[in-house]
């Protein structure tokens, strides 16, 4: 799990289809480190799935679906795919995404 972070810790939501994410966007992982995004990026896929963990259904349903179908596909985690969850939630913190296990790193 990585949260976003932003100079005024509650950025909202700002629409920018088309856009990239810039390499040098910072969040927070599920033990509270720091971890810029370009320290993601390497030559395995990223799969990213913005979710939120207090989400009582669509979140949820969403990680299942996509760990359903990376099973059915035979790929091996690391090696061949990276999934991480970002959410976006302001409230959610660390300790919040350590305690639901949702940190596919």
């Amino acid at each position: 799990m990585v949260t976003p972070l932003s100079a005024e810790d509650n950025p909202g939501i700002i629409e920018k289809s088309g856009h990239l994410v810039a390499v040098n966007t910072v969040f927070l992982k599920e033990n509270g480190e720091k971890i810029e995004f370009k320290q993601l990026l390497n030559d395995t896929p990223l799969i990213i799935l913005p979710v939120y963990y207090s989400c009582p259904n669509v979140c949820n349903f969403l990680m299942g679906s996509v760990a359903s179908i990376i099973n059915e596909l035979g790929v091996r985690p690391i090696k061949d795919y990276r999934i991480i969850s970002v959410s976006f939630d302001k409230n959610d913190t660390p300790l919040i995404a350590k305690d639901k296990k949702v940190n596919f790193l």
